[in-house]
């Protein structure tokens, strides 16, 4: 994906410049949801950033009491514009 088809698919402010792959330890408590985007001027909107509709995971975890954690974070590349 660019970073444009990024951006519109997770209703993100600004355009992404770098991705990273993020793998936690097994067992680690996550959240999974869909990005709001755009709604209907009378259904109130989210945001006003993007479509959304892309699937996005939240650890439920503090990360800087996980002495691991900044090994789940791995290959970050830039994107390409």
């Amino acid at each position: 994906m660019s970073a444009a088809e990024i951006q519109q698919k997770f209703s993100l402010p600004d355009m992404p410049t770098h991705i990273v792959d993020v793998k936690p330890d097994r067992g680690v408590q996550t959240t999974v949801s869909t990005a709001a985007g755009k709604l209907p001027e009378n259904g109130g909107a989210s945001n006003h950033f993007g479509d959304g509709g892309g699937q996005q995971w939240r650890i439920q975890e503090d990360l800087k009491a996980n002495p691991n954690a900044e090994d789940w974070f791995q290959n970050p590349r830039p994107l390409e514009q």
